[in-house]
């Protein structure tokens, strides 16, 4: 089984050729779009015949904060090969609203780069309360956190944000390979993690 995870496409703010190409490389068994996918209802249904034209079929929208004009799930959870994942846009996991985040995301960042994406993952991790995987949009970040189990998407718009770290995730599982969460960043610095 294979697991593409698509996060904060913004739809139509997206190399559209590049999502076609990463759906059409990597040929999952199912695609999960976890949120903020379309930026504006004019753009609904064009988002979907584009999906459709990438052979997507077997896919899941998860609703994001941005997200209108379509039917979305709140969340999806799942078990590969005896482990639980649940995947959730992240939206709902922000502390007093999301102007109230990006202040303090801002802040941490000075102190380190990456410290806001550690924070999310851990305050998500606590809110959400699994005790499985966790796979996280809204952030725009994509990382991995082994210990905590919560691995934050990516992003695939080209709108500016905090973090724009483009990439997507996938999580597959074969005969005697284990489950494998790989991170695909579109520079290809990719790192895999089996677990």
């Amino acid at each position: 089984m294979k697991i593409l995870v698509l996060s904060d496409i913004h739809y139509p703010f997206t190399d559209r050729i590049r999502l076609a190409a990463i759906i059409n490389e990597e040929k999952p068994d199912r695609t999960i779009f976890l949120g903020d996918n379309v930026s504006d209802e004019t753009h609904a249904k064009e988002f979907l015949r584009f999906i459709s034209e990438t052979g997507c079929h077997d896919y899941v929208l998860i609703k994001g904060d941005n997200d209108i004009a379509l039917t979305y799930e709140k969340e999806l959870e799942m078990n590969i090969d005896g482990r639980s994942f649940k995947f959730v846009h992240g939206y709902q996991f922000s502390v007093g609203g999301e102007q109230t985040t990006a202040r303090i995301a801002s802040v941490l960042k000075k102190v380190h780069e990456r410290l806001p994406v550690l924070a999310y993952a851990i305050f998500s991790k606590a809110k959400s309360r699994s005790n499985g995987y966790l796979i996280l949009g809204h952030s725009h970040a994509l990382a991995f956190f082994p210990r905590l189990r919560v691995a934050c998407a990516g992003c695939l718009t080209t709108e500016k944000n905090i973090y724009n770290d483009r990439g997507y995730v996938v999580i597959s599982s074969g005969e005697g390979s284990g489950v494998m969460l790989n991170i695909k960043r579109l520079d290809h610095r990719d790192a895999t993690f089996e677990i």
